[in-house]
């Protein structure tokens, strides 16, 4: 995951979050224009990748994740700082029928990880090898926690780090691999790269 530094949020989610009686499900059900203002806010901030696996995500199709469950955690329902902006988790591929892995906002359900995207170590964390596997310190328990509970080392999610890495696997031995990386951390209009995090980890620790 990309560590993702929270703005400010957009001020009419401000205004409605200060009513009395506002709730996330009142605001989902009556208030559907300043979701969209929302998770516009919350998907640009990201770079439009998934707040957890790093996919490219679209305004239209993200979900609005809590990291502290709402179901546990009603008083931050509405805090700013506890929303992000997740891909579906294969929702849309299983409603149509298909068998497809459940992975990040949609596996994670009302569970609570310690290592997360606010967190300004939490790229360290975790390790990409060239084959797209997901790799932790033996002794971090955290980051096991989060990569079983988001359900990280799902095949699917393997196969398209796996291809996102491959053009890089075959640059030479003397390519600018610190401008690469620093390439790799910088927007190309409003967006990350995607899996921008997963090639930087596999630059950073097999090619440098």
């Amino acid at each position: 995951m990309k560590y993702i530094e929270k703005q400010s949020p957009p001020q009419r989610f401000l205004q409605y979050s200060s009513r009395r009686g506002a709730s996330f499900e009142d605001l989902s059900n009556n208030h559907r224009e300043i979701k969209q203002e929302l998770r516009c806010s919350l998907v640009a901030e990201q770079g439009y990748i998934c707040c957890y696996c790093g996919c490219r995500i679209k305004t239209d199709e993200a979900i609005v994740e809590h990291l502290n469950p709402r179901q546990r955690y009603p008083a931050r329902q509405l805090d700013y700082g506890n929303l992000l902006a997740s891909c579906d988790g294969g929702q849309n591929k299983r409603s149509n029928g298909n068998e497809y892995p459940s992975c990040c906002d949609d596996h994670k359900s009302n569970d609570e990880i310690k290592v997360h995207p606010l967190l300004t170590d939490c790229e360290s964390r975790f390790v990409f090898d060239g084959d797209g596997d997901i790799i932790c310190a033996p002794d971090d328990e955290e980051a096991k926690q989060a990569i079983e509970i988001l359900n990280l080392k799902s095949p699917v999610l393997k196969n398209r780090r796996k291809a996102a890495i491959a053009g890089y696997s075959y640059y030479p031995k003397e390519h600018d691999w610190k401008m690469e990386v620093e390439n790799l951390m910088q927007k190309i209009d409003a967006q990350y790269i995607e899996f921008c995090f997963v090639i930087k980890s596999y630059v950073l620790n097999f090619k440098m």
